[in-house]
């Protein structure tokens, strides 16, 4: 155990901020660049800055892809259930996903506490309360639902175009010589896609 003091060291300090200009670098969004004095301006409100910088951030990333999505007219959405093992609660993280300029662009969208039971009708339920706490218009957008073969998730987006994931081995061999557009990739997958006539056509654009 060391005490906390510890982040005012220069080789600390150093290490940071190597991490931070190194996501300054690869990171897709290029918002300002902080330095590790702005983060660590004092080791007893530590926990504070770092909250503080985190929500600034935030809100940030929020108007870059609220901007985004102005042009974009496919998004994909994407939900994670997982447990702390240590007190057992449940909880429910929400992405979004879509394309700008050839490029792929994910978002966590938001991470709750989740307490009722895990049932298709509650998860869309709160997925579309999220969606709309963002400003986003469903009706203005392709929304395809990203979902394992859980049946009652299914079940509460029967209204919805559902991409389920699959298997490694469905996929066709990379090793394959031919060269397969992304529509072709499709069909030898076999992805079970609903209204996926509708999905085709938005991959042909």
């Amino acid at each position: 155990m060391r005490c906390l003091n510890t982040v005012n060291g220069e080789g600390f300090k150093q290490l940071y901020q190597a991490l931070i200009d190194s996501g300054y670098k690869y990171g897709l969004a290029k918002l300002s660049k902080p330095s590790v004095e702005v983060l660590f301006p004092d080791c007893t409100n530590m926990s504070r800055s770092i909250k503080q910088i985190a929500n600034e951030y935030r809100l940030k990333m929020n108007d870059i892809w609220r901007e985004d999505l102005k042009e974009v007219k496919l998004i994909e959405i994407s939900t994670d259930y997982w447990r702390n093992s240590y007190t057992n609660e449940n909880f429910l993280t929400i992405n979004i996903h879509y394309t700008k300029s050839d490029n792929p662009v994910t978002y966590m969208l938001k991470t709750l506490y989740f307490s009722g039971t895990k049932s298709g009708e509650n998860t869309i339920r709160i997925i579309k309360s999220v969606l709309r706490s963002y400003g986003l218009d469903q009706d203005g957008k392709h929304v395809i639902y990203l979902t394992d073969n859980a049946s009652n998730f299914i079940s509460g987006l029967k209204d919805e175009d559902v991409m389920m994931e699959f298997a490694q081995e469905n996929q066709p061999d990379s090793n394959d010589e031919e060269e397969d557009d992304e529509v072709d990739r499709y069909v030898k997958s076999k992805l079970i896609i609903n209204h996926e006539e509708s999905v085709l056509n938005w991959w042909k654009k």
